[in-house]
């Protein structure tokens, strides 16, 4: 019922967004962010959002407030989404020595580990929650089956799809979104 978008306003001054889905009403401004917007909580309260350099990833209120930091270090944390029941956040980073999927608590960073084997990015959630698809270094659609209830990720357990011609940015050049979705059933996939 509502889209979240940023828009530039100016020279630097990135703004974020939300409008009515049907175009009734003015859009209501959230804030300003110098980074990347990466993904909306799906009880609409948080928008999980990349700042700083090293990027770091942060949330901010909808309802306004200061943006909160969510997950530092001195490496880019970027392609970040919340799972469907909002307890858990995928994200790409370079904490080890290539780009690596990895998963922790939401909407507080109470545990985070890594869960891709072997390199991963481009992170993105099943409808259901119940696997979670990323990119391997060599180009393949991975998925990882997923118990999100209980935090269970089944590590290393992830199975290839299929190839795909993606040649997608990693952490360290944030600047774009994804290059692909999936479905509600997980079973289609659209790539760009």
């Amino acid at each position: 019922t509502r889209i979240l978008f940023q828009w530039v306003r100016g020279a630097n001054d990135s703004v974020v967004s939300i409008q009515d889905a049907r175009g009734n009403g003015q859009a209501s401004v959230v804030g300003t962010v110098a980074g990347a917007v990466w993904d909306w909580s799906p009880d609409g309260q948080r928008i999980v959002v990349g700042r700083g350099r090293p990027m770091d990833l942060w949330i901010i209120p909808v309802a306004g407030g200061d943006p909160v930091p969510f997950a530092r270090s001195t490496f880019n944390k970027t392609q970040a989404q919340i799972s469907p029941d909002g307890h858990w956040i995928a994200y790409t980073a370079l904490d080890s020595d290539r780009d690596e999927v990895y998963v922790g608590t939401f909407p507080v960073a109470t545990h985070q580990r890594q869960v891709s084997v072997g390199g991963g990015k481009q992170p993105r959630w099943r409808r259901d929650g119940s696997e979670l698809f990323y990119l391997a270094p060599d180009q393949r659609l991975m998925a990882m089956p997923v118990s999100s209830k209980s935090g269970t990720f089944d590590h290393g357990g992830a199975t290839p799809l299929f190839p795909t011609r993606l040649q997608t940015t990693g952490s360290q050049n944030p600047g774009l979104g994804a290059y692909y979705d999936v479905t509600a059933d997980g079973q289609r996939f659209l790539v760009n």
